[in-house]
Order: structure tokens, then C-alpha cells, then sequence
């Protein structure tokens, strides 16, 4: 028999009355975190160092005429700054560790 429903009240009996269990309850704690995910992200930047001109006396020239004895070349320098992140957003601190390597040696530009 199963259950109808007329004028909004249930008639009849219900299909089924088993009280077999399908699947026996576990025990087990489930934990949902609360603690903010915290962790850090590094951002690299590289900087070109300019060469500078210099000067220098020579008797032996004569006067007008500038020889350039050495070209100059710009230098290189890789900045690493490490900041804190929420959940995976950078947050508005002041970076947590900020280091600069040298990766090319600038060489000034020498006139004579």
C-alpha cells in the first residue's frame, strides 16, 4: 500500500518499514580549520646599474680631441623581497626579507 495524500492529511500505510541499516555510523572527528593560512611569496625584480664617465688627464694628447679608452657597459642587480601572504593575498606589510645579488659588474667609460 502506499501513502496518499488528500486534503493535505497522509492516508494509508507507508511503502516501506524496514529498520535494516545500510551502513553503520563511523566514528570520526571531522575538522574544519579556523587558523588563517599563512605563508609568503616571493617577487624578483632585476635593476640595470649605469656606468659613469670618467675623466682623466693626458699630457701627451693634444689639446681638443678625446680618446675613449674604455666603453662603459651598465651592470645588472637581482632584487628578491619576500612578503607575508592571508590566504594566499600579499598583505600590505613591509616585505619580510629583501636581498640583492650582483649579477654584472658595471664598467665605467674612461676619456682621455
Amino acid at each position: 500500500m502506499s501513502i496518499r495524500h488528500v486534503n493535505g492529511q497522509k492516508v494509508g500505510d507507508p511503502i516501506s518499514t524496514s529498520t535494516k541499516t545500510v551502513k553503520a555510523a563511523v566514528n570520526e572527528k571531522i575538522s574544519r580549520g579556523t587558523k588563517a593560512i599563512e605563508g609568503q611569496v616571493e617577487e624578483v625584480s632585476f635593476e640595470e646599474i649605469p656606468f659613469e664617465t670618467r675623466t682623466e688627464v693626458d699630457s701627451t694628447l693634444p689639446k681638443g680631441p678625446e680618446v675613449v679608452v674604455q666603453a662603459g657597459q651598465n651592470g645588472k642587480k637581482k632584487i628578491t623581497k619576500v612578503y607575508k601572504t592571508l590566504k594566499g593575498v600579499k598583505t600590505a606589510d613591509a616585505p619580510t626579507d629583501f636581498r640583492g645579488k650582483l649579477l654584472k659588474q658595471f664598467k665605467d667609460r674612461i676619456i682621455r
